[in-house]
């Protein structure tokens, strides 16, 4: 009898968060963000005729690249939400697949890290982020949310293979599996091979004079990720590049410069990996506190350049681009800043061989990675401000982790008043960014000319 009432109470000490976030998550998109007023099913309506054609197609071909949606690969990606758009339509499929995220981040960090805190931050965050606002203007965005939970997955099934004692080949067959269904969500997947080739050496270092097996099991991971991203880029190949790297597009490749361009091409890199680096990090980041400039988003740029009262006049549009690019000096400050403390921690590391120095190597070096396939795309307009979380998904889902385990961490070894305050300023954080940032991201899109996105703080009926 003891023995079923201390489940119940264990079940019901997991399972009541986890309904709360999830009524939480969806409750930001239905009442803050006013969803329902911006989503569209996004194949079926920009691709009406290649859908009506899709029921044509023999089942195999829905796991490959299709060449009528310009050769994208999104079996569990497009496919899949157009599959439950048609069922259900929109908003009603965002709001599920968002609940599933959230669901998915909850459950995956409570099993990863044991920690009841860790886990609620990771869901309440997920639950909240504003990285994936751009979906309010195209609403393809959506498959970044089973594009993240299978991210997920395959990071978790990844450290459960690892440390396995028992049912490793049902563990190893999960990884390969959730690797595979990530690969054919959408091309954005890739962002993952370089992260995992600096990760995974450094692991099997860290295991080899612990646990052979470890060591061994790391490089068996690396090895198939490369190898399923090998098969992946071939067949993306064959199937053919122009219709989504075509030139001029938004994803034509720096390549296209022509190698007497070199110079060129090292210099978008380097723009695109600030910009990506400070969308990851300034996403939970309070828009007043050094987000972009505050005059520009307060004032405007027409009272920014009336206020210089005529001077040089054919010039005055550099005050404005001054505000519209004042943020790289913050880029470059915090880049900095996470670049002494990574650097720390890899000396830490190496010296202690501590399990949470580990951790941190890994999501700090997530955080930093950017977006590797990104990077290859030449420098665009909508890369002048720091707004496209969804295009550095891998960095912001890093980076999310990261924050909620050093504060998880910390609470618990504070614990009592302090731990549980310690976790609720985060929250509170997360909390305020979902409520406020929207209205900067808002500016800083229309400063891109994208246009504008859905402000919680009208839709909420608090302020102005």
């Amino acid at each position: 009898m003891k023995t079923a009432i201390s489940t119940i109470l264990r079940l019901t000490r997991l399972g009541l968060p986890l309904v709360v976030l999830s009524l939480v998550a969806i409750g930001v998109r239905v009442y803050a963000d006013n969803a329902r007023d911006y989503l569209k099913p996004y194949m079926a309506t920009f691709f009406p005729q290649e859908v009506a054609n899709l029921n044509t197609l023999p089942w195999w071909q829905y796991l490959l690249p299709i060449k009528a949606f310009g050769g994208r690969w999104g079996t569990t990606g497009f496919l899949l939400v157009n599959a439950l758009e048609y069922r259900f339509g929109e908003p009603t499929t965002f709001y599920l697949l968002t609940a599933v995220m959230v669901i998915a981040g909850y459950i995956l960090a409570y099993f990863t890290f044991r920690s009841l805190v860790i886990a609620t931050l990771v869901g309440f965050a997920l639950g909240t982020t504003t990285f994936n606002y751009h979906v309010y203007l195209v609403s393809g965005s959506v498959v970044m949310l089973p594009l993240v939970t299978l991210l997920l997955l395959f990071a978790f099934f990844q450290v459960q293979w690892i440390r396995a004692t028992d049912k490793e080949l049902l563990w190893g067959f999960l990884t390969i599996l959730s690797c595979s269904l990530f690969a054919i969500c959408y091309e954005g997947w890739l962002d993952i091979v370089p992260l995992l080739w600096i990760v995974y050496p450094v692991l099997a270092w860290y295991f080899l004079y612990n646990n052979l097996i470890y060591t061994r099991r790391c490089l068996l991971i690396l090895a198939i990720s490369t190898v399923i991203s090998l098969i992946y880029v071939i067949i993306k190949y064959k199937a053919g590049l122009d219709g989504l790297h075509q030139r001029g597009s938004e994803a034509d490749l720096i390549l296209t410069y022509g190698f007497d361009h070199k110079l060129l091409m090292i210099e978008d890199m380097i723009s695109s990996f600030f910009t990506f680096f400070y969308t990851t990090v300034s996403t939970y980041l309070p828009p007043e506190l050094f987000s972009y400039s505050l005059s520009s988003w307060i004032y405007g740029p027409e009272k920014i350049t009336t206020l210089q009262e005529g001077y040089h006049s054919e010039a005055t549009h550099l005050t404005h681009y001054n505000h519209q690019f004042l943020w790289r000096y913050y880029a470059g400050f915090s880049l900095a800043l996470f670049a002494v403390g990574y650097t720390k921690v890899i000396r830490r590391l190496f010296r202690l061989r501590q399990p949470y120095y580990l951790v941190l190597f890994v999501l700090m070096t997530a955080t930093l990675i950017g977006s590797p396939t990104h990077l290859i795309i030449k420098w665009r307009p909508m890369h002048s401000t720091p707004l496209l979380g969804y295009q550095c998904f891998l960095s912001v889902v890093g980076y999310t982790l990261l924050l909620c385990y050093v504060v998880g961490t910390i609470a618990r070894k504070c614990g009592g008043i302090r731990g549980i305050g310690l976790t609720m300023f985060l929250m509170a954080d997360f909390g305020y960014c979902a409520y406020a940032r929207p209205s900067l991201l808002s500016h800083m899109s229309q400063e891109s000319f994208l246009g504008s996105y859905p402000d919680p703080r009208r839709n909420l009926r608090f302020g102005h």
